[in-house]
């Protein structure tokens, strides 16, 4: 994918790719990124291809994987940066029950050790489910 991506011989952009990679109900698999700048933005994105779900469903993801990150300073981000509103009416972020792609993007992110993580929440086969 980074042959035909091409940003310039000046860009500092990397391009990390998992593909084909497994994951089952209840597992939590975890990668680490070292940001070295806060001057691009840390963007990760997942997709998968869920399996066809049941007509009249009254919910149409049949596996949910989730897409989370622990920035350098401490802090949680989730896939798709979801809000809602708790009973104090205070914005608060969820996770993603509904969509099979999920993104995360922080701009000008702490410096240090980042951890994405992508969780197998509920997966219906028992072979997993996989993802990129």
């Amino acid at each position: 994918l980074s042959s035909v991506l091409w940003f310039g011989a000046a860009s500092s952009f990397v391009l990390k790719t998992y593909d084909g990679v497994s994951v089952v109900e209840g597992q939590l698999l975890t990668y680490c990124f070292d940001v070295t700048s806060s001057a691009a933005d840390f963007r990760v994105s997942i997709v998968w291809t869920d399996p066809m779900g049941t007509p009249g469903a009254t919910v149409s993801l049949v596996h949910d994987l989730d897409l989370s990150i622990i920035d350098a300073a401490g802090a949680w981000h989730f896939g798709n940066a979801l809000q809602a509103s708790d009973e104090t009416h205070t914005l608060v972020s969820h996770r993603d029950l509904v969509n099979n792609a999920e993104q995360v993007t922080i701009e000008s992110p702490a410096v240090g050790e980042v951890t994405v993580r992508v969780s197998g929440v509920d997966i219906a086969s028992a072979t997993g489910q996989l993802f990129a």
